[in-house]
């Protein structure tokens, strides 16, 4: 696995955005090109492994047109908000801050129905740990897992970018901080107090 570092973002910031954020757009990079390549799912990282997991539910999914292999970008994007020159006298002009990561990988797809329950159980724990898969009777829990297809997404390379006003003075981001938080923006606020 290769990454592009950018702004002295650490694997583990960009891990933590990626748990913070699951929602992400997949990419399937198939030709030709077109919009129905893009998905949005909640993606559950493993990060023993450096692994993505996600699924689709078989009556809606487009797999007959992304085959085994096919390569696929993931977009996580992160807390973000616009900076206003009025709120700081260094911040001289409008601007945006922002986190994301990307990353690059290969679909891998899953009929195991053990290894599905497994990674079910898994990313519900993610969302809600006390919720257990026994809860469902199970001719339902055996119903639902026939009629999903896991993807497996091995993290094969990744970038991240935390654009924060690190560029400005310490007070500065300071103000920020505190005006993005007046704002309602408190995660943002949190993110650029850490970075």
């Amino acid at each position: 696995m290769t990454h592009k570092q950018s702004d002295k973002v650490t694997k583990q910031q960009a891990w933590q955005l990626v748990r913070d954020y699951p929602f992400a757009q997949l990419h399937f990079l198939t030709s030709p090109s077109s919009l129905d390549n893009i998905i949005h799912l909640p993606v559950y990282l493993d990060a023993n492994s450096d692994t993505l997991y996600c699924h689709l539910a078989n009556a809606s999914n487009p797999l007959d047109d992304w085959p085994e292999g096919t390569p696929v970008s993931v977009v996580f994007s992160g807390p973000h908000a616009y900076i206003s020159p009025t709120w700081a006298e260094e911040q001289k002009e409008p601007t945006w801050n922002y986190a994301w990561v990307h990353i690059q990988t290969r679909a891998e797809y899953l009929s195991d129905t053990a290894l599905k329950h497994e990674l079910m159980e898994k990313m519900v724990r993610q969302f809600e740990p006390e919720w257990r898969q026994e809860s469902l009777p199970p001719q339902r829990l055996q119903a639902m897992l026939k009629a999903i297809t896991f993807i497996k997404l091995p993290i094969l390379n990744w970038q991240a970018r935390f654009k924060l006003s690190q560029n400005k003075t310490a007070k500065t981001r300071q103000i920020l901080e505190k005006a993005l938080k007046n704002k309602g923006y408190q995660t943002l606020s949190s993110l650029m107090g850490t970075n």
